[in-house]
């Protein structure tokens, strides 16, 4: 067994909750956007399309990446049908295998492997046979453990289309919230996000952030390591599926199998996690946390420089630390040779 660390090359006070990825949760404290679902008679929304991507290893290796034009009524299983062959069970309802990759194939000591499906970055929590599609959806399945994948609430794919496109057509407002230090870095996140699409995206300092806002927003956090929001998390680090930990002056980062590589120095961290902070728990698909952080100020505004190129591979992951301006995924993939 070996782990696979993958890397790219750059060019240039929170209350815990935690529920099942299943059910209907409450109403938000603010409302969010709701996307009009409408299509053209012919059964095309004009210019309208969906993106589906399938990777395996936490998004270690993408096997397929395609736009698909969107049709009215269309579902994630729709979609992915389009680009790929399926082999589904239970009715439709749970999909088994994706070009003849599937359970049935998992190695001897590894425990069970299945596919797991991302919706605009949030780890879906309806089937996929149900789930209707909307315009710019990102849909990503990706094949990887059990053990690992029922604390991965979300993949970097959520910057910005959480933030854009939501759940279920539901999109949350936005707020990035920053330390003293990276107003800077700050307002340039919050205009990407805004030129994404985003309908209501601002900056604030984090002290300034009320629980309200916790609890209702998407959050983009650029912070150092130090912070209390970062210190918060992690703590609880495994509840909340985050797969690093910071400890004085390093950044411990772990594979799938509970492997640990530490790095010192200037590292800075890029990681997306359903908010803990939300009443109704995490795994809702309501809103996102994505933290841009750092073991010193030069990690944290690595890790901002990194998100402003976040693309190809790299947006298929949980997390990536930044050393020395190479990107690294977190958590490693455990392969079989």
């Amino acid at each position: 067994m070996k782990r696979s660390w993958i890397v790219l090359i750059l060019c240039a006070a929170l209350p815990i909750a935690l529920v099942a990825c299943a059910g209907t949760a409450d109403s938000p404290v603010v409302a969010p956007t709701t996307e009009d679902d409408s299509a053209s008679t012919d059964g095309t929304a004009d210019e309208d399309h969906v993106r589906v991507v399938v990777t395996v290893g936490f998004g270690a290796e993408t096997l397929v990446d395609e736009v698909v034009p969107l049709l009215q009524g269309m579902t994630a299983l729709d979609a992915l049908q389009q680009v790929a062959e399926t082999k589904t069970a239970y009715g439709g309802g749970f999909v088994e295998a994706i070009n003849g990759i599937g359970s049935e194939g998992t190695q001897s000591g590894k425990g069970r492997q299945d596919w797991f499906y991302y919706m605009n970055g949030f780890l879906a929590r309806s089937s996929s046979a149900g789930y209707v599609l909307r315009p710019r959806d990102v849909e990503q399945w990706d094949y990887h453990g059990w053990a690992a994948g029922q604390t991965v609430s979300a993949t970097l794919q959520a910057f910005p289309a959480a933030m854009v496109s939501g759940y279920n057509g539901q999109a949350f407002p936005s707020i990035v919230a920053f330390g003293g230090a990276f107003e800077e870095e700050a307002m340039h996140i919050a205009t990407l996000v805004d030129n994404a699409g985003a309908m209501d995206v601002r900056p604030l300092p984090i002290g300034d952030l009320t629980l309200e806002e916790k609890q209702s927003h998407n959050l983009v956090v650029v912070v150092g390591a130090s912070a209390s929001y970062v210190q918060e998390l992690n703590e609880n680090r495994e509840r909340v599926g985050l797969f690093v930990e910071f400890e004085d002056s390093t950044l411990h980062a772990f594979a799938a199998n509970g492997a640990e590589e530490v790095y010192g120095g200037s590292v800075g961290l890029l990681a997306a996690i359903q908010s803990p902070s939300n009443p109704s728990g995490t795994g809702v698909c309501e809103n996102i946390v994505f933290l841009v952080t750092g073991t010193d100020d030069g990690g944290v505004r690595a890790a901002a420089k990194a998100l402003d190129a976040l693309e190809g591979d790299a947006a298929n992951w949980p997390s990536a630390i930044v050393v020395d301006g190479v990107l690294m995924q977190v958590p490693a993939w455990d392969s079989v040779d």
